[in-house]
């Protein structure tokens, strides 16, 4: 019996499409199983925002011979392109022995024509570009980069997931109802940061990483922009011999703070992407009545802080 060739020709159709359906499927599934793949989808997700909006903290804990001890950093992000942001963030620290000895909170922001940060009334200041702006209160404030350089180019060199290589997508778990893949890379120095990225939208929902020192090695991460600035506030001029000099005044504090070896833990949670309209008021900040900016930060240590056995508050993200 001879088939109709229009039967032949839908049946052959029919079979093409379930292929191309087939090779589609199973093309992505090969994508989403490799991980720079997954962190090339999630890069471009981040480009392709207009605006951003999420939540976050940051957990770090410190374990030695004295005990542990706790440092939780909750921010607020608020981003537009090109080139408007706020992010307002509070540290809390508590000791070994459990008590809080610091807490403090501020903002970064940019209306598009200046960038400010605002720690306190004495550490108000005018930043010359995004990255210090970003960056500086990292370090004194206990504020976030990760999301504001994945959402701004301009931010590339505090982009910690495109620091990272030799990825490994180690399994997919779920953090606080999302379904992740969670991809482990190494960073600088060797060390090893695991990511969590949303399956469905390709947010970056986490990530954490852990630290191990000996007596007497620096664990904080330090830049030589942060070189400069502490060796201007002690005098000296700005240099790589100052810098150097500063390398080995900052090992000797560490050493004299931690004797014996410490492990820290750290973890960041992020809620996943939303992309609301923003107006300009809803990315301004005032501080309280008083504040003087100025155009260099001073960092004034609390009591609390400069007490024998408590150390700096500084975050170490490397």
């Amino acid at each position: 019996m001879r088939v109709p060739s229009t039967i032949l020709s839908k049946c052959w159709t029919g079979l093409g499409i379930s292929l191309l359906l087939f090779l589609s499927v199973s093309a992505l599934a090969e994508d989403e199983t490799d991980p720079n793949v997954i962190f090339q989808k999630m890069f471009a997700r981040y480009q392709a925002l207009e605006t951003y909006s999420g939540e976050g903290v940051i957990t770090s804990e410190s374990t030695s011979e004295r005990g542990t001890r706790r440092t939780e950093r909750t921010f607020s992000i608020k981003l537009k392109k090109p080139n408007q942001y706020l992010i307002t963030f509070k540290q809390t620290s508590t000791s070994e022995t459990g008590v809080a000895y610091k807490t403090k909170q501020g903002a970064v922001w940019s209306d598009g024509t200046q960038r400010l940060l605002y720690l306190g009334p004495d550490n108000y200041f005018r930043a010359p570009t995004d990255e210090r702006a970003i960056s500086m209160a990292v370090m004194f404030g206990g504020s976030d980069q990760i999301i504001a350089a994945l959402f701004f180019p301009s931010l590339a060199s505090l982009n910690v997931p495109l620091r990272m290589n030799a990825l490994v997508l180690e399994k997919a778990e779920a953090i606080n109802g999302e379904d992740c893949y969670v991809i482990s890379g190494l960073i600088e120095h060797g060390a090893r940061r695991t990511v969590w990225i949303s399956k469905s939208s390709f947010s970056f929902i986490q990530t954490g990483f852990t630290a191990t020192s000996s007596p007497g090695t620096v664990t904080t991460y330090r830049s030589d922009d942060l070189l400069d600035m502490l060796s201007k506030q002690r005098g000296f001029p700005v240099g790589e011999a100052s810098r150097q000099k500063m390398r080995e005044i900052l090992q000797q504090e560490d050493a004299a703070i931690d004797k014996g070896q410490s492990t820290s833990v750290t973890t960041q949670t992020y809620t996943p992407i939303a992309s609301p309209d923003f107006t300009d008021a809803d990315l301004s900040y005032t501080p309280p009545a008083g504040a003087v900016i100025r155009d260099s930060l001073i960092i004034r240590m609390s009591s609390a802080e400069s007490k024998p056995g408590l150390p700096p508050s500084l975050p170490s993200t490397p």
